[in-house]
């Protein structure tokens, strides 16, 4: 582990697994080599930008109350790298549009820890088998949306 690093210093090591960066509402953008293996933000309320070098190491990630924070492209660019190996997901108070369903597939077959709302691509086609592992994976914090709006899971 390395050591804290100040507010609004940037911090670049190759071999550097983790960083840890005191709370502040001071911080806007973070980047990361490629050897980063968690992600865990808290309470960042004006990160706006977490940029990552590569994939190929990061088993984890667990973003909370970073509102300005796009969660929705991290998370798609993390499931869509050929290296990744992600394991665990822990995401609080998402709101994502026009997700696609091969991504919430993954999520759900990593028991992803989702609160939000999610609405998936209005071509996303959800058949019996997956809607079978969307409620085996969040079956306590799924509600159903209105016929109006979509057919569109929604985790809480």
């Amino acid at each position: 582990m390395t050591p804290p690093v100040p507010t609004g210093c940037i911090y670049h090591s190759a071999r550097a697994t983790a960083v840890t960066i005191p709370q502040t509402d001071a911080l806007t953008s973070i980047q990361l080599g490629k050897s980063i293996r968690t992600i865990s933000y808290k309470d960042f309320p004006n990160l706006e930008t977490l940029t990552l070098q590569g994939f190929s190491q990061l088993t984890s990630v667990e973003i909370e109350n970073c509102p300005k924070l796009d969660t929705r492209t991290l998370i798609e660019d993390i499931l869509s790298a050929e290296d990744n190996i992600l394991r665990s997901a822990k995401l609080r108070g998402i709101d994502w549009q026009n997700f696609a369903v091969t991504y919430l597939e993954m999520l759900a077959d990593m028991k992803a820890d989702i609160t939000g709302h999610i609405q998936l691509q209005r071509t996303a086609i959800v058949n019996f088998d997956l809607k079978r592992k969307l409620l085996e994976a969040w079956a306590t914090s799924m509600t159903r949306t209105t016929p109006s709006t979509s057919n569109t899971p929604s985790a809480s």
